[in-house]
């Protein structure tokens, strides 16, 4: 295990610098480790930790920070070596640190744009849009009573509208997993059940059975339809997270759209080849 979460670090330590980590390393931010004066920060060993898979996770902080500050001195101490060969010079490298260097700036930018527009009143008022504009769909609740054959349907039928107890006469016939419970089916929404079903249970009017039998790939159905009501409108805490997101991709293309709007973009090779070797 020691060894995967080793080799899980090398994967992600060159990538571990992000504006989290700028924005962290602040006058108060703990140097954990100094390499030939080059400073780590807890803040880095946070963000390391984070950006783990999943599964090396599940471990405390606290067991993988040895391991962690000693993969990241030995990252300064490789970054101190190339600079001291001029590696960092070359255009191949000048070119890659730019584009890390610009992601870095691009997501930054983005954050801070974004965040500045995440205001609980914003999110509210959507979550105010989208409730007006989303009626709660109805719900019923239903019993029934599954059937092997037509015939034997429509003799449950007759024998209901001798007796009126419907939940006795699930019990007594119907094969299906609601019987114990006299073949409630509880609440439910148009579509949650098969078409045939969910149709011929929601035409039904409150406390009607259905005159014939109902075929479904399961069997024969009787149905009674036991109440109508309005499913409860979603809360803010949960939607909140999708609110997030609509509200962040709007802010996202809105940046976009002004940044293009200034700037003067010229497009010289719509189809770039691989750079040769």
């Amino acid at each position: 295990m020691k060894r995967a979460v080793a080799t899980a670090l090398l994967a992600v330590v060159p990538f571990i610098a992000s504006p989290a980590i700028a924005q962290n390393q602040s006058a108060q931010d703990t140097v954990v480790a100094s390499v030939d004066g080059s400073n780590i920060y807890a803040s880095d060993v946070v963000a390391l930790y984070h950006s783990l898979p999943p599964q090396y996770r599940q471990q405390p902080l606290s067991q993988l920070s040895g391991e962690i500050v000693e993969r990241l001195i030995e990252q300064t101490l490789v970054a101190n070596a190339a600079r001291s060969s001029g590696l960092e010079k070359t255009p191949e490298v000048q070119r890659q640190i730019k584009m890390l260097t610009d992601g870095v700036l691009q997501q930054a930018y983005l954050e801070q744009k974004i965040s500045s527009q995440m205001t609980d009143e914003k999110l509210k008022e959507a979550y105010r849009k989208r409730i007006a504009s989303q009626p709660a769909p109805e719900e019923i609740r239903a019993r029934h009573i599954l059937l092997k054959t037509e015939e034997t349907a429509k003799a449950v039928i007759v024998e209901l509208e001798t007796t009126g107890d419907f939940a006795a006469a699930a019990k007594k016939h119907s094969t299906g997993p609601s019987a114990a419970q006299g073949g409630d089916l509880g609440f439910f929404s148009d579509g949650m059940m098969v078409p045939e079903f969910s149709k011929a249970a929601f035409a039904l009017k409150t406390g009607e059975i259905t005159k014939s039998p109902v075929k479904t790939q399961f069997g024969w159905h009787v149905i009674k339809l036991e109440e109508r009501r309005r499913k409860e409108a979603p809360s803010f805490d949960q939607v909140a997270p999708e609110l997030r997101q609509d509200i962040g991709r709007q802010a996202y293309e809105d940046i976009l759209s002004g940044l293009r709007a200034q700037a003067k973009i010229e497009i010289k090779d719509p189809s770039p080849q691989a750079a040769p070797k």
